[in-house]
């Protein structure tokens, strides 16, 4: 995923407005659990696309704390 992420950065210095782009960065930051960076990345989606489902849901998704299963 770091590859990817090095070659999507390049591809939205060329197209800072492509949700596309963005979206598929913040997956790969979510894939390696860099939680701000996905949060940031999806945040800059909201303000291009203020109605963007999936970018909403995955805030919520990241911002909610986990629930730890072997605290108790």
């Amino acid at each position: 995923y770091d590859h990817a992420v090095s070659l999507l950065k390049r591809a939205i210095d060329n197209a800072p407005n492509n949700v596309d782009f963005l979206l598929l960065l913040a997956d790969n930051y979510k894939r390696l659990a860099l939680k701000e960076e996905a949060v940031s990345t999806l945040e800059q989606i909201l303000k291009l696309e203020p109605s963007h489902e999936e970018a909403k849901a995955w805030v919520v998704e990241l911002q909610t704390p986990s629930v730890d299963s072997s605290i108790g």
